[in-house]
């Protein structure tokens, strides 16, 4: 080592040993302070009791503190009830941790049942160490807490320096067990207690990790830097000024203001909102205005593009208001459409695997996934937590990829270019079924820019209450994975940038994975052949060579299917000519041919019978499975009260065990919770049918009777649960009410003596009236 470097080396050590000496004095450090806390204990409380909860806690703790073992330097430094206070040297130490801890949360409580929310935050603080231990304190520890607070269960938040410092750590790791990680930076907070406000930013596993921007609270919101203009935010149930449109929803927040869904008073429809704040935000909202203007105004409302209903710009809070959608973006609807593997029975049974994992987001690494891992392993198929994007019918991508071409085509003609084409920005309308053509519109023209001024001749744009209307043809944006070679070159956008983008897409779509960068090496991963030569008609390095129009592009799509279907059939007549060439050839080997057949037939024939009874247990074993993990699903949907996915689950276990009365039951109660009681009815009758003797199956029917007005139906029932069950206070107490209403008070005091003696308090005060 050269003596420069050694003298530097040593200056930089006298200078980090004076600071050292500074803060030792002050007994002042910098730190990476995290905080946890799980999220509603009081309610689990209540709801499963102090027993339960308290066991539930506790194996928190130990998860908590084992997660921490693995990080040395990390010191636990309280620990209140549910909450953890931690510090750490480095903050790629503190997120991997809290990374790390999220997992594992997931794996012990798969059903979420106890959330975590973490807050991270670096600053300098006071220690205070005594035979007692290590006390902290500052106001940075105040931050740290309330950034915290601001998260919900599953996310992880953290501020600048901390998201910054771990990013660049963490860049290039693999990290084991943990998916691929994503960035958020949601912009400024105001806090309660805070002067400044607080840039807040996460970090997730895709697909497992919340990743979306943090709700207003009473504590924290977030803030715009010309909030004293504004009187009016928006808020769930709040009405939008001067309209019958009230909020139920946000959507998201962009760098314009947010994004809300609305209900109307009086029509039964749904709108999107975007808002504005403040004049210095506003150029980006008047710009999709005008653009979706200029594109009505050319071409007229194209259904393959959101449509504009409404405007406001006079004042703040200015808005757009747009069609509302009903689906998801095309990224979420391919992650949770993608239809089971095609390979028969046992391609069936994984890929109904893979959608009971979406339905629930149940990951595979849990306990109950263990157990269901190592079953897949010995029976020769390992299953990781993926969707079976790779095995969606390629004709639906390619219908999809043919039909932004043509609402890009709409646009283009107009004069406008898209410059932001993504899945996120590709809206998908629900359909009937998996198999079904979806239908697309193409969202968010707000970073579109207008390529020819022509096109504005005789139409009235919009003025900007905050700049002028010049930025319609300057704006440059776009996400990078999609932008193509002209644009990261910071030349401007063209009709065949948004070809080159589609091309991206189409791409990932083909390959199985949507976060898949291109490149042209990657396109051999594309299987057929004449797809993958339009990609390379789509995605030249050279925009020249790219399709001239986007209504090409749409064209030469849509010829896709028909081409294949050519290429099998012409296959096929070559396969044909082949064989009648060789037939002769055939003639003259058929004694010998007819003696291997016939040997090798007899042998396979010997095989499947020696086989069948394996082929029969592993079938009835893959039915089994399903129904068992269908219902221990719909188990916990109808603890957590929601009915949707009970009554959705329980009716795959019947499905695939219609002799099965529990399920019965069961989706009979969830019916009962939606006060569907005829639906209930016929549910509890079938279990009663297949299980005559379970009391509490003539009970729950007998409430449903007596809710529908059914009442000697209900004294059947529960009657009959009185001579069967155990529940027979509860059933004495339920004829009372109905001999009440029937206006019969002997009966009525009878019942009620009945259950006052069996232990219900309340009989016994009316037994006196």
């Amino acid at each position: 080592m050269s003596d420069t470097k050694l003298t530097q080396l040593s200056k930089e050590a006298k200078a980090r040993a004076i600071v050292e000496e500074f803060r030792c004095k002050n007994n002042t450090t910098l730190l990476n302070l995290l905080f946890t806390d799980i999220v509603g204990s009081t309610k689990l409380k209540q709801e499963l009791g102090d027993h339960k909860a308290v066991a539930m806690i506790q194996a928190h703790n130990k998860i908590v503190r084992d997660c921490l073992s693995g990080f040395a330097g990390a010191q636990e430094i309280e620990t209140a009830g549910d909450s953890f206070f931690c510090t750490f040297l480095r903050p790629s130490e503190a997120l991997l941790f809290a990374l790390k801890l999220q997992s594992a949360m997931r794996r012990t409580f798969p059903a979420r049942e106890l959330e975590l929310r973490v807050g991270v935050h670096l600053g300098e603080v006071v220690m205070d160490a005594d035979s007692q231990g290590m006390d902290i304190y500052g106001l940075q520890i105040d931050t740290a807490a309330r950034v915290q607070s601001l998260a919900e269960g599953g996310q992880i938040l953290c501020t600048h320096a901390v998201f910054d410092n771990a990013r660049q750590a963490l860049k290039g790791r693999e990290l084991k067990d943990l998916a691929l990680l994503v960035w958020l930076n949601h912009g400024p907070y105001k806090m309660k207690g805070v002067e400044d406000p607080i840039d807040v930013y996460e970090v997730g596993e895709e697909g497992l990790g919340v990743l979306k921007p943090p709700k207003a609270s009473e504590k924290a919101r977030p803030y715009n830097d010309s909030e004293d203009e504004l009187g009016w935010r928006p808020g769930l149930g709040v009405k939008i000024p001067g309209t019958e449109w009230t909020l139920e929803e946000s959507l998201g927040r962009g760098g314009f203001g947010e994004v809300w869904l609305a209900s109307h008073a009086h029509v039964l429809e749904k709108r999107v909102f975007k808002f504005c704040f403040n004049k210095g935000r506003v150029r980006a909202l008047r710009r999709e205005l005008n653009i979706l203007q200029l594109i009505r105004e050319k071409t007229g409302d194209y259904p393959g593009i959101v449509r504009l209903h409404e405007v406001y710009l006079e004042s703040p809070p200015y808005y757009l208001g747009m069609e509302y959608v009903p689906g998801e973006n095309l990224r979420t609807w391919l992650n949770t459409a993608a239809g089971p593997r095609d390979d028969g029975p046992r391609g069936k049974f994984f890929g109904r695997l893979d959608s009971l994992k979406q339905k629930m987001a149940v990951v595979l690494n849990a306990p109950l996934g263990a157990l269901l891992r190592s079953w897949l392993l010995r029976n020769g198929k390992a299953v990781t937590p993926s969707t079976s994007l790779a095995a969606f019918p390629l004709r639906i991508k390619v219908e999809i990829a043919a039909q932004v071409a043509e609402a890009l085509e709409v646009a283009h003609k107009a004069g406008v270019v898209h410059q932001d084409i993504k899945p996120d920005n590709i809206l998908v309308c629900r359909s009937p079924g998996r198999q079904a053509i979806p239908k697309i519109k193409v969202s968010d023209f707000g970073v579109g820019r207008i390529v020819n001024e022509e096109a504005l001749k005789n139409v009235q744009l919009t003025k900007n209450p905050g700049g002028p209307a010049s930025d319609i043809f300057t704006s440059d944006g776009g996400t990078s994975l999609y932008l193509s070679p002209e644009r990261l070159e910071g030349k401007k956008a063209s009709p065949q940038s948004d070809i080159y983008s589609l091309g991206v897409i189409l791409f990932q779509m083909a390959s199985g994975d949507l976060n898949r960068a291109f490149t042209f090496d990657r396109l051999e991963e594309v299987g057929d052949p004449i797809l993958r030569k339009y990609m390379q008609r789509m995605l030249s390095g050279n925009h020249s060579r790219r399709c001239r129009t986007a209504g090409e592009a749409a064209h030469m799509l849509r010829r896709w299917h028909y081409w294949r279907r050519w290429r099998d059939i012409w296959t096929l007549k070559i396969f044909k000519s082949s064989v009648a060439a060789l037939g002769f050839v055939m003639v003259l080997l058929a004694p010998v041919a007819y003696y291997l057949v016939s040997s090798y037939e007899a042998e396979l024939n010997a095989s499947l019978e020696q086989h069948r009874p394996d082929v029969k247990h592993y079938n009835q074993n893959s039915a089994n499975l399903l129904a068992k993990l269908s219902e221990s699903l719909g188990e916990i949907a109808l603890r957590q009260k929601d009915y949707e996915k009970a009554i959705e689950f329980f009716t795959e276990v019947i499905q695939h065990a219609p002799d099965n009365s529990d399920a019965y039951f069961k989706r009979g109660r969830a019916y009962a919770g939606k006060r569907e009681y005829e639906k209930a009815v016929a549910d509890y009758s079938h279990s009663i049918d297949l299980s005559p003797d379970s009391a509490g199956h003539y009970f729950n029917r007998g409430v449903c009777y007596f809710n529908l007005g059914n009442y000697d139906k209900a004294i059947f029932d529960f009657t009959k649960e009185i001579n069967l069950g155990t529940n027979k206070a509860a059933s004495h107490y339920a004829l009372a009410r109905i001999f009440l209403n029937k206006g019969m008070p002997e009966e009525r005091r009878r019942h009620l003596a009945e259950a006052c003696s069996l232990g219900i308090t309340e009989a016994c005060s009316q037994e006196s009236h």
